[in-house]
């Protein structure tokens, strides 16, 4: 990026940032900068990101993959209902700490002043394995509904410690493997029908027909309160034990 868009989003991410004030946020507690470098003072994540603890630990089981799903939509549903979007959702920027709860962190690519859910952006931003086919096809797209996408990327890596989809593939492949929903599920791993479900709304190819943050949080709060009427459903710790199943490193690059 030029150096003149590199400062402005680095000033709107300080801007934004600040004002953030969720307990599922990574709250910005101070910046400064010298002749080099700009510095963000912030809690520390003794246990890092989803990321490394996924490549370290392998698909988590799926009571714990709901947890943390769900501290990640209510922190993004927190952002949302201010009109701001953060546009690069993922795992890397997921940070864990020592009590096994969630933050979202890493606001770089943040758009605020959203002025309506139908509103369209050009910027083309994020990270490859999350981008929704929207974005790869680069078309004008809806901030929040990306948001959403990159949700479902989320939750199925974290079952599955793989991508849905082969981000290495050119773009029409790319986007026609997630417009047919051309993904399975390992053979050791089986999700509930809930969870599948959830999923594939998730990763709605049509994006003006994917739920909003909003409605997945209602369906995540169902989702919860079905397995506990169903099943005498316990919720567990993000501590729990995870799946003894090895993560293949090739396939989460």
């Amino acid at each position: 990026l030029p150096l003149r868009i590199k400062n402005e989003f680095i000033a709107r991410e300080i801007r934004v940032w600040r004002l953030l004030k969720h307990h599922r946020i990574l709250e910005l507690q101070e910046f400064f900068e010298d002749d080099e470098k700009l510095f963000f003072v912030s809690l520390l994540a003794e246990r890092g990101t989803l990321y490394t603890h996924l490549k370290h630990n392998g698909p988590a089981i799926e009571d714990v993959v709901q947890t943390w799903m769900w501290q990640i939509i209510t922190g993004v549903q927190y952002m949302h209902l201010r009109w701001i979007a953060h546009r690069d959702l993922k795992l890397e920027n997921i940070l864990l700490f020592e009590d096994g709860t969630v933050k979202v962190a890493d606001f770089g690519f943040i758009l605020d002043h959203i002025k309506s859910e139908t509103e369209t952006s050009r910027t083309y931003c994020g990270s490859r394995p999350y981008m929704a086919p929207e974005i790869l096809l680069q078309l004008p797209y809806l901030p929040f509904k990306a948001d959403v996408w990159a949700i479902g990327i989320m939750s199925y890596a974290l079952l599955t410690a793989r991508y849905p989809f082969d981000h290495h593939m050119n773009v029409v492949q790319l986007t026609n493997c997630q417009r047919l929903r051309d993904y399975k599920y390992p053979d050791h791993i089986i999700p509930t029908i809930a969870c599948r479900d959830a999923i594939d709304q998730l990763l709605t190819y049509d994006a003006y027909l994917r739920p909003t943050i909003h409605e997945v949080y209602l369906c995540t709060i169902n989702m919860f309160r079905s397995k506990a009427s169903e099943k005498n459903y316990r919720m567990t710790s993000p501590n729990a034990i995870y799946s003894a199943h090895i993560i293949d490193r090739n396939v989460f690059q």
